[in-house]
């Protein structure tokens, strides 16, 4: 967040979200170019020459990682700081042809943005929204461990730099207090950098720095003017045309992201094909936002982001479904075992139905989707098959007679269920075909909001029901140990079986012992 004051353009991050220790608090970044020369200020709690001293980094301390600039795919970055690049590079400059690499694991830092997210959710780097329209921009390293852009690997030195103290800088007209977002909050250090700009340094750009352990950073997203060399002599690359040239991926258009985000709908019906359907979407969206998404509008940034986040939802949601569904269907094989060899057949189908029921993706279904009644079932279900894999003969005779409930009717709300999800990811991915991304993103507000209504009503009421369900389950235990039950478990009488007759017992009320 900032804005172009006298030629200087100001990024300012937001103030309390370095994690670890306030040293490493990054306030602000500004960039002006003026004539054939581009000059970076940058305020911090720290300096590029020591860093912040941390004894289980490399080198005995935490530094800044190189400045990277991008304009749509023309990239440079600079060596400035005394960080992991130190003595791996030719001294410190300006390097085009780049290739960057991770360096979070021997700072001891964050392997991933979400991790660093999750524990400030409110952070943003600067111009640069963490979780909003930018997100894209590092999407390949949201989720995936040690793998954020940080410092050069590769590339070739094109020109020193020159390094600007506090004083320099404001001579040169940076207002100090413009690198704070909080009037008067700004860091211990104030410094910078000059360098010669390259004939391909105009348009629409990303600028980024982190620490190394990327406890922080900031962003910047802005334009700049061409060089007058350049408009000189009229061979102005923009940062928009610099993409084909130089970001080496072929350029995706909005159509052929359409037509994958239709083949979703298209494969609806098959949850193989759909899976991979999203799959590819979600690659060619990102790839087109790589692409262009510096001179897209922010309204076509966030109608392309949102259309794609609930096509991926809906499809997580039908894979939720169908993990429940294949559960149901194997609880449905749990059959009273008549002997030994048939024991050993129920307890693997008692195995695979607890692990499917406890699938990944199910935990929302439940709370957003089923009601009470079918919450308590499906519990019943699950703590069924946790004792019969590893219940004896006659306790699972007892247990399959008394206490596994009849899934049929669950069976068939979740596939009504699931064939709703099916026809909603129909329908948004057939208007995205089009381009009418408004419909998709009502409905996919309209989608949330029911969401967490559900969650929010039901969830403190399912913690007490889950209670209330293991409590009466070991107290239906120790009836049962006890030779005391009389008939009255919720589920008991539903068994798949339906008999409720006990063999070896002589029809007297004393129960196989349970563990």
């Amino acid at each position: 967040m900032g804005g172009d004051t006298d030629g200087w353009l100001y990024a300012t991050d937001y103030i309390g979200d370095a994690t670890g220790t306030p040293a490493l608090e990054i306030f602000g970044m500004a960039v002006k170019k003026e004539g054939d020369t581009i000059t970076v200020a940058l305020n911090a709690n720290m300096e590029p020459k020591n860093g912040h001293p941390y004894p289980h980094a490399e080198g005995g301390n935490v530094n800044f990682t190189d400045w990277v600039i991008d304009f749509g795919g023309a990239k440079y970055a600079v060596h400035f700081a005394d960080n992991d690049n130190k003595d791996k590079l030719d001294g410190k400059g300006l390097y085009k042809d780049i290739t960057l690499k991770d360096v979070t694991k021997d700072n001891a830092g964050w392997s991933t943005f979400s991790s660093y997210h999750n524990r400030k959710p409110d952070a943003d780097l600067g111009d640069m929204l963490i979780e909003g329209n930018e997100k894209f921009y590092f999407f390949n390293s949201w989720e995936t461990s040690r793998s954020i852009p940080q410092e050069i690997q590769t590339g070739t030195k094109v020109a020193d730099i020159t390094d600007l103290n506090e004083s320099d800088l404001v001579e040169m007209g940076l207002d100090k207090a413009k690198l704070t977002r909080e009037n008067g909050n700004l860091g211990v250090h104030t410094f910078g950098f000059s360098f010669p700009a390259q004939d391909d340094m105009a348009g629409k750009f990303v600028s980024y720095v982190f620490s190394e352990c990327i406890n922080d950073g900031v962003a910047m997203v802005n334009n700049l003017p061409a060089c007058p060399s350049q408009v000189a002599d009229g061979g102005l690359t923009t940062g928009a045309e610099a993409v084909k040239e130089a970001s080496g991926e072929p350029e995706v258009t909005q159509e052929e992201v359409q037509e994958s985000m239709g083949s979703v709908g298209d494969n609806a019906d098959n949850d193989e094909a759909r899976n991979n359907s999203v799959r590819e979407a979600r690659e060619i969206t990102n790839q087109r936002l790589r692409n262009a998404g510096l001179t897209m509008d922010k309204f076509d940034i966030d109608a392309l982001n949102d259309t794609i986040e609930e096509l991926e939802t809906q499809n997580r949601e039908m894979n939720g479904l169908q993990a429940l569904l294949d559960g149901l269907k194997k609880a449905k094989e749990i059959k009273r075992p008549r002997n030994e060899r048939k024991l050993s057949e129920l307890r693997n189908a008692a195995a695979s139905c607890k692990t499917l029921l406890s699938a990944d993706g199910i935990d929302n279904i439940v709370l957003d989707e089923l009601s009470d009644d079918e919450f308590v079932q499906l519990d019943a279900i699950k703590g069924s098959c946790e004792v019969l894999q590893n219940a004896s003969l006659e306790e699972a005779q007892y247990l399959v007679d008394n206490e596994l409930p009849d899934v049929s009717g669950l069976e068939k709300r979740c596939q009504s269920l699931k064939d709703g999800k099916r026809d909603n990811i129909s329908q948004d991915a057939s208007d995205a075909s089009r381009g009418d991304h408004d419909k998709v993103k009502k409905r996919k507000k309209d989608r949330d909001e029911e969401r967490k209504d559900n969650r929010e009503s039901r969830d403190d009421k399912r913690k007490d029901l889950g209670e209330r369900v293991k409590n009466e389950r070991e107290k239906h235990v120790k009836e049962r140990n006890n030779g005391h039950v009389q008939g009255n478990h919720p589920n008991q009488g539903q068994g798949n079986s339906g008999n409720n007759n006990r063999p070896g017992n002589n029809g007297n009320n004393n129960r196989p012992n349970r563990p």
